[in-house]
């Protein structure tokens, strides 16, 4: 009995360690079966991770247009005379100076029962008028500006200035209106930069008349004065618009003046003109896109495709088999979608395109 008990006693405690043994193996064998699971599952997803952060994409021949956007302020439309009836005996005004008239809107009465209308919808700039109940001469006249044709004044850089035509057409938002669309067509151009005008301005230095319009508005105001001053004697009376409105001919000022300001280079001032839908007014802010080239066949790679290297040159990721190859480009005209390749590389080469737009720590894109 004594023996029994020991041998089946002995049998258990064998059967125990090898029950240990398992599951220590077992346990084992479980973990390496693991790392080799997170192995092959993970090491392909890093792998291609890697080898996916570029794609590739071909130079190629594109339609690219060149635009330009300019902001500037509206001002008034052409200057007109508008002129009394001869013969007849002056009454009275329906309008004054500065005040907005529509067409067809009686403005200069008669004593007879007539009146003269104003030409188109616009405002009245200037009244030299005789007194009531004096006869109508040729001195007295009526200076209206259209608001029916309204320009856009803005200021264009000078290596701008010779892509631009008389004629050009040209798209404008008016700041308070930006649901909407005006085209216009450019008027004129400046001959002379607005830097070279300040400058002879201030060489002038001794109050010397000028020739500009806005000059010849304040001569006239003197007279103008000058008249009024008079008018006891029976002279003519005379009404003008204060020096201090913003619609010169010339256009405004202001944006002349920031440019000296800026420090950058020459700009030239170019008038676009455009019609009114009646609820745009003289003094509101603008922006206008002008189409400077439009171009095919241009051979062109992504903006994400040109980066800059550490001397600012730009250069391309050039596929060579199955290698890349840093290449230097001459880069011309850009758009929101490709750069121009002047010279580098050519029609049919493929080049790497970072997907994030970063590589090697270099911004991508079309960089002055």
């Amino acid at each position: 009995m004594d023996l029994s008990g020991m041998q089946r006693q002995g049998i258990r405690e064998i059967i125990t360690q090898h029950k240990k043994t398992a599951a220590i193996t077992g346990a084992i064998l479980a973990a390496i079966i693991a790392a080799l699971v997170a192995f092959l599952l993970l090491g392909p997803s890093v792998k291609r991770d890697n080898t996916e952060e570029f794609v590739t994409k071909t130079a190629k021949g594109v339609h690219m247009e060149e635009m330009l956007t300019a902001a500037g302020q509206v001002t008034l439309g052409e200057q007109e005379t508008v002129s009394f009836k001869k013969g007849k005996t002056f009454k009275g005004m329906n309008a004054e100076v500065d005040e907005i008239v529509r067409e067809g809107q009686p403005i200069i009465y008669y004593t007879d029962g007539t009146h003269t209308e104003a030409p188109t919808d616009g405002i009245i700039k200037r009244i030299k008028t005789p007194k009531s109940g004096e006869a109508v001469t040729e001195d007295h006249s009526i200076e209206f500006r259209s608001t029916e044709d309204l320009y856009l004044k803005v200021s264009i850089p000078e290596d701008k200035i010779n892509k631009i035509e008389k004629g050009n057409k040209v798209i404008i938002v008016v700041n308070a209106k930006t649901h909407k669309q005006f085209e216009g067509k450019i008027l004129n151009m400046e001959s002379i930069s607005s830097r070279l005008i300040s400058n002879q301005g201030s060489d002038s230095g001794d109050g010397a008349s000028e020739t500009t319009s806005s000059g010849s508005e304040e001569s006239e105001e003197s007279g103008a004065r000058s008249d009024a001053e008079n008018d006891a004697s029976g002279i003519g009376e005379e009404t003008a618009a204060d020096e201090t409105d913003t619609d010169d001919e010339d256009g405004g000022s202001d944006t002349e003046e920031s440019d000296e300001e800026s420090g950058g280079g020459a700009y030239y001032a170019v008038n676009i003109a455009f019609e009114n839908d009646g609820e745009v007014r003289p003094g509101m802010s603008a922006n206008c896109i002008i189409r400077l080239s439009d171009r095919d066949n241009v051979l062109a790679v992504p903006v994400e495709a040109v980066m800059y290297d550490d001397d600012n040159r730009p250069y391309v990721d050039l596929e060579k088999g199955k290698t890349t190859e840093k290449t230097l480009v001459k880069t011309g005209q850009s758009d929101p979608m490709n750069v121009e390749i002047i010279n580098g590389i050519k029609a049919g080469d493929k080049v790497r395109v970072p997907a994030n737009g970063i590589q090697n720590g270099q911004k991508t894109g079309n960089r002055k």
